[in-house]
Parts: structure tokens; sequence; C-alpha cells
């Protein structure tokens, strides 16, 4: 358990008296993903064993006493601390654990549907932040424990900084559909996990992982203090992987480690939002809160640079483009300052993103001006123009 520093110390965070049965879980699950992992033992080996597993599980429940190795007695103390303790709550998580074992064991190298992998991933989620909160004492009144969205998060960051191992493993975490629409194939992702494609897969889930970590901390709120440090803590770790991917340009092709300074200074600012949270969001009734306040602020010197950029970006798009096309045509005021509004931020979109993407010889000379065209142009064409020619503001010929 000590070869795990980060989760040794956070363990620490659990209530003493139910401690001790956290690490006994982290410990017991540990030991069969390195049995399930081991390269001497071939499918039938590994099915046998989980077999076993599934079945000791439900000998224990049941109050029978098989015969268990050193490993397995650490499973036969969970639960006896559970029955005892807890009535008995821990056992569907624990089965849930197992079946997530057996999925990744029975699929081998096989590429599955999205809502296959999504399913999976749901219930190993639920199953550990399960096990957490009732280490933690933290009432779930039979919702989602807090802060199950940062975990979805956090599952996306895992999976990609372990692609390239996970490859070489012969296992693709990645949906057929994802690799539909990206057009990737697992050969490409082995012999070149830096290319243009696997790069833009790569920028595309860090975002979507950085917006589900984001949401996971209004909710996370609504926990005892406990349960807010490990999630603070937990979220911090892989907010610093994905600042790492972008550090690297989203290339994963060499071996990742977690960036130190970055996780502490995400853990503090973690653990100042989640400390100064009173009156949190539940994640069930989210949606229906009237305002959210933003969980992230922007420094002021970002701020104001995005601001310097929207102005600049505004010249630019009523100088070149919107500027020539409204001459002339009827429409008020109002209507021409959004339409500029939005084809200006949709400018600045599209230069923020390719700085993200290209390569330091494209972002020479007029690439980023014509990026941020291309984006504003694409946003607004089917949009904002269709909505002006609807309206008879603009002719056709004109947009």
């Amino acid at each position: 358990f000590k070869s795990n520093r980060l989760s040794y110390y956070l363990a620490n965070l659990i209530p003493r008296r139910n401690r001790q049965y956290f690490r006994f879980c982290y410990a017991y699950f540990r030991w069969v993903d390195d049995c399930i992992d081991d390269a001497a033992a071939d499918g039938n080996d590994r099915r046998a064993f989980l077999s076993r597993q599934r079945q000791l599980l439900h000998d224990l429940y049941e109050g029978r006493s098989p015969a268990v190795c050193y490993e397995e007695a650490l499973l036969e103390g969970l639960i006896k601390w559970d029955m005892r303790s807890k009535g008995g709550e821990l056992r569907a998580s624990l089965e849930s654990m197992i079946e997530a074992v057996e999925f990744e064991c029975d699929r081998g190298d096989s590429i599955q549907w999205h809502n296959v992998l999504q399913d999976q991933f749901k219930k190993e989620l639920l199953s550990f932040l399960n096990i957490v909160s009732q280490c933690c004492d933290q009432s779930i009144a039979g919702g989602p424990p807090p802060g199950i969205e940062a975990a979805f998060g956090a599952k996306i960051i895992h999976i990609i900084r372990d692609l390239v191992s996970d490859l070489e493993c012969g296992r693709v975490n990645l949906s057929s559909e994802e690799l539909k629409v990206f057009r990737l194939t697992p050969e490409l992702l082995r012999s070149q996990p830096a290319s243009y494609r696997t790069r833009r897969w790569v920028s595309v889930t860090t975002r979507q992982a950085e917006r589900q970590l984001a949401m996971g901390l209004v909710d996370a709120g609504s926990g005892n203090l406990r349960y807010r440090l490990i999630v603070a803590v937990l979220r911090a770790r892989y907010q610093a992987y994905a600042w790492a991917i972008r550090r690297n340009r989203f290339d994963i092709s060499s071996m990742m480690t977690m960036p130190r300074g970055a996780f502490v200074k995400f853990a503090l600012r973690n653990c100042r939002i989640l400390l100064s949270c009173k009156h949190a969001v539940p994640f069930e009734n989210r949606q229906t809160e009237p305002a959210v306040r933003p969980i992230v602020s922007l420094p002021i010197q970002r701020r104001l640079a995005i601001a310097a950029g929207y102005f600049r970006a505004k010249r630019v798009v009523t100088k070149r483009a919107v500027g020539g096309v409204l001459t002339g045509t009827a429409r008020s005021r109002k209507v021409v300052a959004k339409m500029v509004r939005r084809f200006s931020l949709a400018y600045l979109i599209g230069q923020y993103s390719c700085r993200f993407i290209a390569t330091p010889k494209a972002l020479a000379g007029s690439a980023m001006s014509s990026a941020g065209m291309l984006s504003a142009f694409w946003a607004t064409a089917i949009i904002e123009y269709d909505v002006l020619i609807d309206d008879d503001l603009i002719t056709v010929d004109d947009a």
C-alpha cells in the first residue's frame, strides 16, 4: 500500500476507526489487478481466479468461513467490518468492482461500443466513491455519491495518461465511435501516438475531462469535511495530469509523471473552494438551481489578456469580414452589435485553438489570423447568417 504514496497519505483522511478497512480494500483490489495483469497467466487462469474471488465474496457475506490466503484475508476483514458496522452496504459495490475487473479481463483487445464502455466506467466509479463515502461515514441517501462528475473526468484523464501503456498490453480504451469520428485505428495509435489525429482526440477528451472535473466540485461540497478533502486531493491529482498534457501540447508519446508543483497548487485551490462551501448544491438538484457561481475564477491578468484579445479580434472582424456586409442593410444597431460580438468571440476561439494544436512553424505569419477567420465564419454561417436571411435582414448573395 505504501508503494502508492498519494493513496497512502490519502487514507489518513479517513476516520481512524475506518482507516484500516479502507486500506484493506485498496490493497485487496490492487492485488487482484496485479494477478490479472500477470503476463504468465493465460485467459483460463484469470477467469478461474476471478470466479474464485466472486464465490469468496458471496460465501463471506453468507456467513461461511472458507480457507483464504493472506491477500484474501484482507477481503474477509473488510466484509466482517461491513457486516458489523454498515449492515452490508458495501456488498453491491464490491461485487461491481469484481465485475469491472472481469469485464477488462474478458474483453481483451476487442473494441467496445461507447455505451458499453461508459456503463462499465460508471459502475466502477460509483462503486469506488460509494466505498470511500462509507469509509468517511458520508450519507448518500440513495443518490449518487458527491463528486461523481469529477470522478468521470478523472477517469478520462486516467485513460489518456495510460493510453500508450494500455496499447502495448493490447487494451484499447477508445470506443468504436471515437475511432471512427477521429479516423483513428489501434495500429495508428500504437505506431504514431504523437500524430495529429491522436493529439486531436487527446485535446477534445482533455477539455471534456476538465469540464467534468469542474462540475464535480459543485456537488462535492455537499459531503462532510473528510470526504471534501479526499475529493479535493483526488481532483487535484488529475488536474495536474491534465495540466501536464496541455504543457506537452497533447503529445502523450512519452511517459508522463504528475507535476508536483501543479498538484500542490490545485490541491490548495480545491481545498479552499470546498472548505468554503456552506450551502453546496447537491448533484441531483444542480440542474434546477436558479444560479450557480463559477467554480474557478481566472486571475485578473488572464482576464485582461482575454479582453485585449477580444477587442483586437473585434477590430479585425469589423474591418475584414462583417463591416462591408453590413453596410447599407436595414437592421438595428443592436442586431449589428450582437452579430459582431459573436463573430469576434468565434474568431478569438479559433486563434486559441490554433495555438494549442499547431506546430511552431504553422504559428508563423498569418496562420493564427486565418484560423480565427475560419472559426468565425464556421460558427456564424449556420446560426447568424441563416437567421439574418430568414428575417430578410441580409441577402443570400451578401451571406
